[in-house]
């Protein structure tokens, strides 16, 4: 059994002050006991108040009642078992990311190297493109990267699910391998200071990969890359398009697959991926 003692999630209002403290250059930040969906409230809070808001913003809960995840996935969480957040980012038209397939998996390498830091054992923790977060073989963090346009500014809108414990839970409730990160923190890891270094590295990402794309993270990414070698599915609207096996991503972030019609690429807001244990070593 996890040893809970190793990991304490504190109150929202005290996770709140300290954040408060901790993210001096956020225009604001909030973490609140319950909320229908992170993003969502950023989202519309970009929407109705644009620029004026003042941003970046950052809003984070104890338990998300309409919480969802990427293609329209439900996010499945039990309050006070789950660090859920999000950040808004304004970026002025000109700066903006263009390229979200390269976004997405930037984001999951930013997030895996920040938690890294915090692990008794960092070199579990993976990236299974775009941008979920993997413990050995199951999931423990999912993120969701919304976008929404104005005149002068684009709104970037990231959220993580990062589950901490309940993983049997979890398992039973979706029927496939889930992990969570309590037990493999290290003593004393305080929550806010895990948020704010995942925060800071997303404001970085999202700055950065504006100016340069992702060819720049091509060789991090291929260092936490939980696909890679691997054999695999390629799932679209629930039927399998291709098989092969995952060769790492190409300079605008998609996902490289060698099958028997050759090299192909997919695009992250189009497709899923699954291993395939069955198909033939090639």
């Amino acid at each position: 059994m996890p040893n809970h003692a190793l990991f304490q999630l504190p109150a929202p209002d005290v996770i709140a002050h300290a954040l408060v403290r901790r993210l001096t250059d956020f225009a604001g930040v909030d973490w609140v006991e319950q909320t229908e969906s992170t993003n969502s409230s950023l989202l519309t809070l970009a929407r109705r108040e644009g620029i004026a808001a003042g941003w970046p913003q950052l809003l984070g809960t104890h338990h998300q009642t309409q919480g969802k995840g990427r293609l329209g996935r439900i996010w499945h969480n039990v309050a006070g078992r789950a660090l859920m957040f999000s950040i808004g980012f304004a970026i002025a038209k000109g700066h903006a990311p263009t390229n979200l397939q390269g976004l997405g998996p930037a984001i999951g390498l930013a997030s895996t190297l920040a938690i890294r830091r915090f692990l008794a054992a960092p070199t579990r923790l993976q990236v299974k493109w775009p941008n979920d977060l993997m413990l050995e073989h199951g999931k423990c963090a999912g993120i969701l990267i919304e976008v929404s346009n104005k005149a002068d500014h684009t709104f970037v809108i990231v959220g993580m699910g990062l589950n901490l414990f309940g993983h049997d839970t979890l398992e039973g409730t979706l029927g496939r391998e889930v992990a969570d990160l309590g037990h493999e923190l290290l003593p004393g890891t305080a929550a806010d200071e895990l948020i704010a270094t995942v925060a800071q590295s997303w404001r970085e990402t999202v700055m950065r990969i504006g100016r340069e794309g992702f060819a720049g993270y091509q060789t991090d990414y291929a260092s936490v890359d939980y696909l890679t070698n691997q054999r695999v599915n390629i799932i679209d609207q629930g039927q399998t398009i291709a098989t092969g096996i995952a060769s790492g991503l190409a300079a605008d972030g998609s996902l490289q697959v060698k099958t028997d019609r050759g090299l192909q690429t997919f695009v992250a807001g189009d497709v899923s991926v699954r291993l395939n244990m069955r198909m033939p070593q090639s």
